[in-house]
């Protein structure tokens, strides 16, 4: 089985990705790769305050989507899904807090640009990585998602 440190290379091998890191949902660097630790340790500064901020954003979002008046009546009859399960899970439509991966939080710093997080299969890692510019976005994110499961299942390396 691969370690994360591994796996990480291969990610910070794809255009445009200046730094990659894997973050447990506490916000504990679980391994990080980067050719500049500057920038690294910039990117793990920011993680905590970002993920804070997702969570925040993605209740607000579930909140409105969820509605008030008639809605709280049918949600209580099972019509409408809950905070955690907003969709039908079968069909993979809609949020579940069980199925993370597919979510993405982009954010665009002004002093180190733009990063992508990404929660990873099981819910338990975030991965985290740092583009070069904004132009990176679509590409990397398309690309990351062939590496979720990897990055869920690697191994944490020892230090």
């Amino acid at each position: 089985m691969a370690t994360l440190t591994q796996v990480l290379a291969d990610v910070l091998a794809l255009r445009g990705v200046l730094a990659a890191a894997v973050v447990s949902v506490d916000g504990e660097i679980l391994a990080g790769a980067a050719p500049d630790t500057a920038l690294l340790d910039r990117m793990t500064g920011s993680v905590t305050g970002a993920l804070a901020a997702g969570e925040a954003l993605a209740g607000m979002v579930t909140k409105s989507l969820i509605g008030t008046g008639e809605d709280e009546a049918a949600r209580e009859e099972g019509a409408v899904g809950s905070e955690h399960d907003l969709g039908d899970e079968a069909s993979g439509v809609g949020l579940s807090a069980s199925q993370p991966a597919g979510k993405q939080l982009m954010v665009i710093y002004e002093d180190s640009g733009p990063m992508v997080f990404t929660p990873l299969p099981g819910g338990e890692r975030v991965a985290v990585v740092a583009l070069s510019s904004s132009h990176d976005l679509g590409r990397a994110r398309y690309q990351l998602r062939g590496f979720t499961t990897a990055l869920a299942t690697a191994e944490v390396p020892l230090v």
